[in-house]
């Protein structure tokens, strides 16, 4: 069997009963409940662990920028980097694109504002040389 070495803050898994176990899964098993790193949970109707997973890896890099900005460190973090320099990039790009966005706004309602009037006087003198 492979020699490993486990840094582990608990294994929440289902009853061990409900799943069939290789040898050495029951050795690894056996090994964490030992050392009192094993917690059974419960099974929830409704409830899947494949989506609360996605759950979090979808929202990773909110979760990674946020606590960058609480005062923890890439390395506290595990990130390279790398890493963390492409996502504060992005998300100096996602704040230049909303402000981008906004200037335009404020933008069109100004010509809009001042074309308005001229677009009633364009449209009041087509009626009238259109006038039988």
């Amino acid at each position: 069997m492979k020699s490993f070495q486990m840094r582990l803050g608990l294994l929440p898994r289902n009853s061990l009963m409900n799943i069939r176990l290789t040898m050495w899964h029951m050795t690894l098993f056996h090994k964490v409940k030992s050392i009192g790193k094993f917690l059974e949970t419960k099974w929830t109707d409704g409830i899947s662990t494949s989506d609360l997973i996605m759950r979090i890896v979808k929202d990773y890099n909110e979760y990674v920028m946020h606590n960058l900005d609480r005062g923890y460190s890439r390395t506290d973090l595990g990130l390279s980097y790398v890493k963390e320099k492409r996502l504060r990039v992005n998300r100096g790009l996602k704040k230049l694109h909303e402000r981008v966005k906004k200037q335009q706004e404020k933008v069109e309602e100004k010509v809009l504002v001042l074309l308005d009037p001229l677009y009633i006087k364009l449209t009041a003198f087509h009626k009238v040389m259109l006038a039988p």
